[in-house]
């Protein structure tokens, strides 16, 4: 069954349940603008990844702040991508978005503060209402916490990674093109890998639960029973 057959077959584009519906990710994902839409006309978002889904939003010519919230999806004539915009979340065509580049840097600089003079890691805890232990972890910082002035240090918890459980020692997680085992395998992790990123939501298949992730430069879909947080 090609992608597309997928995903009509696991939806007929219900709004409540609608395995397609994205959810929010953390707050590093990546933000974007309307691109290509004439200023009379607007940007239609769509309960799944093809113009047959039904409406269940739309965004200005000049909207931004839309919010990617997963692993795109290839159809065979488009691309389509998973978005949240103000309190909407469905799909649009990717071709009408374009990066925002200067509010991602903006998020990027706000997850960290630079270190000013008389600063301590109690202040800035306090500051951002983490604990001490909070921001020493996601700086790798040892007591008794050696800081100096312009330091950068973050502020805002990382994503939370992942690692593979209940694989065999003589055996891989294999890594796939769409979320169904008879779908092409395009890469693998060992049995103890770690440092896994989910990218998007959980699609429950039958039985089974899949998940879009990254493993260093492989991306794809893997079973979700096979993971741990490690975080």
């Amino acid at each position: 069954m090609n992608p597309r057959k997928l995903f009509l077959t696991l939806t007929v584009g219900c709004l409540v349940g609608s395995p397609f519906l994205p959810q929010a990710l953390a707050s590093d994902d990546c933000y974007y603008r309307v691109a290509n839409v004439s200023a009379d006309d607007v940007l239609w978002m769509r309960s799944g990844p093809h113009k047959q889904y039904q409406i269940v939003g739309v965004i200005a010519s000049d909207g931004t702040e839309i919010q990617k919230t997963g692993q795109e999806f290839n159809g065979r004539y488009s691309q389509w991508m998973p978005v949240k915009y103000k309190d909407m979340a469905g799909w649009v065509n990717h071709r009408y978005l374009e990066e925002d580049c200067q509010l991602n840097k903006a998020i990027e600089e706000s997850r960290y503060y630079t270190l000013k003079r008389g600063d301590t890691l109690y202040s800035i805890s306090k500051r951002y209402g983490k604990t001490v232990k909070e921001i020493a972890k996601w700086n790798d910082l040892e007591a008794p916490y050696d800081l100096s002035v312009g330091q950068r240090l973050r502020v805002v918890p990382p994503i939370c990674a992942y690692r593979v459980v209940k694989v065999a020692a003589d055996d891989m997680l294999s890594i796939r093109a769409e979320p169904r085992v008879s779908s092409d395998q395009v890469g693998s992790i060992p049995f103890k890998g770690t440092d896994i990123q989910i990218t998007g939501q959980e699609l429950s298949i039958g039985k089974s639960r899949w998940v879009p992730i990254k493993y260093k430069a492989l991306e794809g879909w893997v079973n979700r029973g096979y993971l741990e947080k490690e975080c």
